[in-house]
């Protein structure tokens, strides 16, 4: 069907052009000396002699009459112009399943050279803060029993550090929520927070910003540090472990290795990106990716040290502090979701996924309080790796789900807006006593602003959307003077002795939206 659709192109475009030579699929391609081979889709030849100017017009010309995305080549010794296509169109042919190369830049009695035919193409110039996705290899994955949702291996993206900073390793756990039942893990597992599927070619192409930031004005730091963002593909916090799958109701399996998948990710590191030799390990992530760090930091610090012992090794925990208290109803909802996906889903406390020391003190079974190791602020008790906690006391995340109070405050009533205030005092004189219990001992550190936001360090799951409410103010929030920013490296960098940044507006009344550097402010 292809070949019909290019004879199509071929007149439609460019009547009385050069005939076509013959297609070869399946071949890479890539600038070399006195050839050029190209992957594409090739739909219409020029020829020898055809003035620059005249292909680029073509090109421009035949993307407006075709509704097609064209990609012109012209080259410079011989004047050979080139059409390829990127569309999937019936006039241009698909490119959905199938590429064919064309070498060009060489003489018309010139064979082909098939050396581009087989090896690996040389990479492209990454944009600036790109990173390459590695899918985690068989061996290492079967090792472990390493499986998405799906069944599909765990993965990760990767950008070498430079000089000295490529042993320094900034590993961020991917957020993106929970699954709490078999229905809504089935869902998930057709996406790519349940799949590693759609990371098999490619990689991330923009800059995520904040720590993980390529750019020296916003991450000055850590700009140059190794970066590697871990993609989440297990919907527990990559905590779950079931030796069997789950079959869903369309018949497919489904995996719970949440925890297999971090340590196959690490594995891989260590085995071929470095970490065995690393010199400084930052476990950051957001938002289910941050609660993955209090659940496996003192984890990923043995395993570190075991390779590395000198490693320093510290978490970054961001919007992963979800409090254990009650909806503005009076139900304790969200520890009870976590206790039900437990039970039916993740099997996280019958296989020890979280934190080693909180199961020895809070032993599984009916009446036993494993429950509370899925639980960010009963498992800072136990961590023994210094972490820098960021968390809003006015987590957007947590006022719409946890307290349910079923507004956002521009819009709640007087009653509404007081249950978001018990929620605040709750947040800092309950929840938060537990990270202030262990920092002297521990060295543990925190920046807790009164904004209502949801995640902080990167720019990543914002999308410039100012109704998301999501990750913003890295450079902008000041709390006593310091953006998230400055208040992280500080502490990091030991450049101040005050490790707790708490927003003192947290005591204005009424204290939500009193800090004018918010993100979002609104009419109170």
């Amino acid at each position: 069907m292809w070949r019909i659709y290019l004879l199509m192109c071929l007149h439609l475009i460019a009547p009385g052009l050069a005939s076509v030579p013959p297609l070869r699929p399946g071949q890479w391609s890539g600038p070399h000396a006195g050839r050029w081979c190209e992957k594409g889709n090739l739909v219409a030849d020029l020829g020898k002699g055809v003035p620059l100017s005249q292909c680029q017009n073509a090109c421009v010309n035949n993307k407006t009459m075709h509704n097609c995305n064209y990609v012109c080549h012209a080259d410079q010794t011989d004047n050979r112009c080139m059409l390829y296509s990127t569309c999937s169109t019936p006039t241009c042919g698909s490119t959905s399943g199938w590429f064919t190369t064309y070498q060009y830049g060489r003489a018309n009695s010139t064979p082909w050279d098939n050396s581009c035919s087989n090896p690996t193409p040389p990479p492209s110039p990454a944009p600036p803060g790109a990173m390459n996705n590695v899918i985690v290899s068989s061996t290492i994955t079967a090792a472990h029993g390493a499986k998405c949702l799906d069944g599909t291996p765990p993965a990760f993206a990767i950008r070498a550090g430079v000089g000295a900073n490529a042993s320094r390793f900034i590993l961020f756990l991917e957020g993106g929520g929970w699954c709490f039942s078999v229905a809504e893990c089935a869902g998930r597992r057709q996406g790519s927070l349940g799949s590693s599927k759609s990371y098999a070619n490619g990689g991330m192409s923009a800059d995520v910003g904040g720590v993980m930031s390529i750019n020296s004005t916003i991450n000055p730091d850590f700009h140059t540090y190794t970066m590697v963002f871990v993609h989440y593909c297990d919907g527990t916090s990559f905590s779950s472990h079931r030796s069997d799958p789950i079959t869903t109701s369309s018949g497919d399996a489904m995996w719970f290795r949440g925890k297999a998948n971090l340590a196959a990710v690490l594995d891989e590191l260590q085995t071929n990106h470095g970490l065995a030799a690393a010199t400084e390990v930052i476990l950051s992530g957001g938002s289910a990716g941050g609660l993955a760090v209090y659940y496996h930091i003192d984890y990923v610090a043995d395993v570190v040290r075991a390779q590395s012992p000198a490693a320093r090794v510290s978490g970054f925990p961001d919007a992963g502090y979800f409090a254990d208290l009650r909806t503005a109803s009076g139900a304790l909802a969200y520890r009870e979701m976590f206790q039900s996906a437990d039970a039916t889903c993740w099997n996280t406390t019958a296989s020890g996924g979280t934190n080693d020391a909180c199961f020895a003190q809070n032993p599984p079974g009916v009446n036993g309080t494993a429950w509370k190791c899925l639980m960010a602020e009963y498992l800072t008790d136990h961590i023994a790796t210094p972490l820098y906690v960021m968390n809003a006391a006015f987590d957007v995340y947590q006022v719409q789900h946890i307290l349910d109070v079923g507004c956002v405050p521009s819009t709640c009533t007087a009653a509404q807006l007081s249950a978001i205030e018990g929620y605040r005092r709750s947040y800092l004189n309950s929840s938060l006593q537990h990270l202030i219990h262990r920092a002297p001992a521990v060295g543990h550190g925190a920046y807790i602003d009164s904004c209502l936001v949801h995640e902080q360090n990167l720019d990543y799951c914002s999308g410039g959307n100012a109704h998301a409410y999501n990750c913003a103010g890295w450079l902008t929030t000041q709390v006593l003077g310091l953006t998230p920013q400055a208040a992280y490296s500080a502490w990091y960098f030991g450049r101040s002795s005050q490790n707790l940044t708490v927003d003192p507006t947290i005591a204005v009344s009424p204290h939500i939206g009193a800090n004018p550097s918010c993100p979002w402010t609104f009419a109170r």
